[in-house]
């Protein structure tokens, strides 16, 4: 059997090419893309204008949790430290207190007790300072 140049026959019946084309296109963010956007205020007058305000409200929502998150390890660092100071004062003050009425060991347990803290901040705060310059 002959081949003619478009159609191929196959057991007496043309062939005909099929050419097929797949299109594939992603858009990423919190909005749609523009086009779809536009389609939606297509089907209803003013919902892109909600889309996009509410894409704003969910920004500024999000925003706030983060200021948040920044904010709660400072006012938690900063009551420790000042709990540990008031803490620390008491010790060497009643340690003074009691070596002041002749209460000699517990007078100077409590003043190590108190002083303590500060030397082992003072040491490893030495110790990082060193690491930091190697």
């Amino acid at each position: 059997m002959p081949e003619k140049s478009g159609d191929v026959e196959k057991r007496g019946k043309p062939v005909q090419e099929v050419s097929l084309r797949v299109q594939k296109s992603s858009f990423s963010g919190p909005l749609p893309h523009p086009q779809i956007l536009a389609e939606y205020d297509q089907v209803l007058a003013g919902s892109a204008e909600r889309i996009v305000r509410m894409s704003e409200k969910e920004q500024d929502h999000q925003h706030k949790i983060d200021r948040r998150s920044q904010l709660l390890p400072f006012i938690t660092t900063t009551i420790a430290q000042i709990l540990a100071t008031v803490v620390t004062v008491a010790f060497i003050g009643g340690g003074s207190y009691l070596l002041s009425i002749d209460k000699d060991i517990a007078g100077y347990s409590s003043l190590v007790i108190g002083l303590a803290p500060i030397v082992f901040a003072y040491i490893t705060k030495k110790d990082s300072s060193k690491k930091n310059e190697e």
